[in-house]
């Protein structure tokens, strides 16, 4: 219902007004996904962002964004059959994008606080529908990119718990790889349900807003015919496993008011936890310029940008 609401407000106003995030520079002649991965890794590693630090180091952001704005599946001619390759470097691009944005419009309190032309009249249109950044040379707002391009293209309910739109009450943020992806998108599931996904106590249990306004991605796209059920194989806090267990038929969840508050690293608002007990890290492997399975990049490809170190 809120997507499609979102979707009749972006056909009502028209997209030709939206403003570009775009960034300087020239194309890097080599993938900088090593460097860009690295560096999130180490401003998100709390489960709030430091944009201080990334605003330090906003060359590696601007490369890129400049890196997947001529690049990705179209551009380079990816396989069909490479769908974990294009869904990891769709996912890490508009990651990137609404990191950039935020930047462009410091001091920021809440993306909610973005207003301009006519996407004024929605909150928070026009941060998510009146904005466009560049992925695989062409330019598509933060609400193609996510809701067209990754999630009913891929239809795939775990990327709930990778896109962060840069709030508090947004799924901790990461930099996700091809050849890890599907243990990456499980483990982001279950670090996030662990943490503040879903909190529950004496009283029952309540879920991140997202699953109440997603609710038919992860029933449709899956076997489970309420959310508890869907939600018992990522929990990984005993107490609340067994809660969804015992609700899996009428699952009386309660659902959290969204909290749309930058989600910068702040001393007032400690994280909460953050990675799940036993979770394990995917092994490592070097970057190397190869497609999924060892294989070399087909003619035209561009080499992928997901396997860094």
């Amino acid at each position: 219902m809120r997507v499609a609401a979102a979707a009749a407000f972006g056909a009502l106003i028209g997209g030709g007004c939206a403003e570009r995030v775009a960034v300087p520079g020239p194309v890097p002649a080599a993938d900088p996904s090593p460097r860009w991965g690295e560096l999130l890794g180490r401003a998100a590693a709390s489960g709030q962002v430091d944009y201080a630090l990334i605003e330090a180091e906003r060359g590696t952001l601007h490369e890129q964004l400049a890196w997947v704005g001529s690049h990705g599946p179209i551009t380079n001619r990816w396989r069909e059959s490479q769908e974990d390759m294009t869904l990891a470097f769709l996912i890490n691009a508009y990651n990137a994008g609404i990191i950039e944005a935020v930047l462009q419009r410091q001091p920021l309190g809440s993306v909610m606080d973005v207003e301009h032309g006519p996407y004024a009249l929605k909150r928070g249109a026009s941060f998510f529908l009146g904005q466009e950044m560049k992925v695989d040379s062409e330019w598509v707002t933060f609400y193609h990119l996510e809701i067209h391009a990754i999630v009913n293209r891929y239809q795939e309910p775990l990327v709930h718990a990778a896109l962060n739109c840069a709030s508090r009450s947004c799924p901790p943020l990461s930099f996700y790889k091809s050849s890890k992806l599907q243990v990456q998108l499980k483990a982001a599931m279950r670090d996030w349900l662990y943490g503040d996904g879903l909190v529950c106590d004496e009283t029952g249990c309540t879920a991140n807003a997202i699953f109440d306004w997603y609710e038919d991605d992860f029933l449709d796209w899956s076997d489970a015919r309420t959310l508890c059920e869907w939600m018992v194989p990522h929990a990984a806090d005993p107490v609340e496993k067994a809660w969804l267990e015992a609700h899996v038929a009428d699952c009386p969840l309660q659902f959290a008011p969204y909290d749309w508050s930058l989600n910068a690293v702040d001393p007032a608002h400690p994280p909460v936890r953050v990675r799940a007990p036993g979770a394990v890290e995917p092994e490592e492997a070097p970057f190397a310029e190869v497609g999924l399975d060892g294989e070399e990049p087909a003619p035209g490809e561009a080499p992928p940008a997901d396997d860094t170190p």
